[in-house]
Formats: C-alpha cells, sequence, structure tokens
C-alpha cells in the first residue's frame, strides 16, 4: 500500500500521468485531480473484496500545525463490510 503512495505521488507519476494525461484529457474538471481507487478482486464475479481510495489534497496544516505536502496523503481502506477505516501514516 506505502509503495502505490509513493508512486502516486512521485513527481514523475505526477508530470507524466496526472498532468501531461488526465488533465489534458479532462479540461473541463478545470484543474480537479481525480480521486484514486484501488479495487481488489479475488473472485471472477467482478464483485471487488476490498479497496483502498484517496483523495488529491493541496497543501494544508494538520491539527499539529505542521504542513502536510500536496498529494495523495491521505488513504482509507474498505472491505464493503464494515465502516471504511483511515490508514495510518507510513512508520
Amino acid at each position: 500500500m506505502y509503495q502505490l503512495k509513493d508512486l502516486l505521488n512521485s513527481s514523475q507519476f505526477q508530470q507524466e500521468v496526472i498532468e501531461q494525461d488526465y488533465l489534458v484529457r479532462y479540461e473541463e474538471e478545470q484543474g480537479r485531480y481525480p480521486r484514486v481507487q484501488m479495487r481488489f478482486y479475488e473472485d471472477p464475479d467482478d464483485t471487488a473484496e476490498y479497496e483502498y481510495t484517496s483523495r488529491y489534497t493541496k497543501d494544508e496544516k494538520t491539527a499539529t500545525g505542521e504542513t502536510q505536502p500536496a498529494g495523495y496523503q491521505n488513504w482509507s481502506f474498505s472491505d464493503f463490510k464494515n465502516e471504511q477505516q483511515e490508514i495510518p501514516p507510513k512508520p
């Protein structure tokens, strides 16, 4: 999971996939970054077993006053059976 987060927040991914592809294709979104969902299927019946989700956030201050960098920083996990859970930052 943390490797996926690092990939999505890399400058290469941001430039090549988000800025040069997604934002160009979807100009009408006016610079809105896409929400990312990574779903996992264990059975071939097209029903996801669980997923990780993140929304792009701009630089923001945390409750402790620290600045959180822009990117896909906050992630959640869902198994579609229980309440969605926030994933803690990488240790």
